[in-house]
């Protein structure tokens, strides 16, 4: 899940590959629509920089709940405009810890006057 937090935070596709598996979904809701994608189309998404109000942005493990070889991992992003929460279902494959689903919702945040 580091690898994951680390590519919100630099916006590197790298960090991300290191979290997904490569066959791994994406699933979620935004804005009311169900949004679906390969794990690939996702880190596409990643502009390799942070974002210009990185400063602002927070994010977190909520929990992670491990049996055996598989997890479950709730992760809460914390932005200005929007909370996402995510949760992710994992698997231990060759010794490493992979996103092999992930399902959002995303929240939209009252703009600050």
């Amino acid at each position: 899940m580091e690898a994951y937090l680390r590519g919100h935070a630099t916006g590197s596709q790298d960090a991300f590959r290191e979290a997904f598996h490569p066959q791994a979904r994406v699933w979620g809701m935004r804005n009311g629509a169900l949004v679906q994608m390969t794990a690939e189309e996702y880190i596409g998404r990643a502009p390799g920089t942070p974002a210009p109000d990185e400063a602002q942005r927070r994010r977190w493990i909520d929990s992670i709940e491990v049996v055996g070889d598989t997890a479950v991992a709730k992760i809460t992003l914390d932005y200005p405009g929007v909370r996402f929460t995510d949760y992710m279902t994992l698997a231990r494959i060759d010794g490493r810890w992979l996103i092999v689903h992930k399902q959002f919702q995303a929240e939209p945040k009252p703009v600050a006057t």
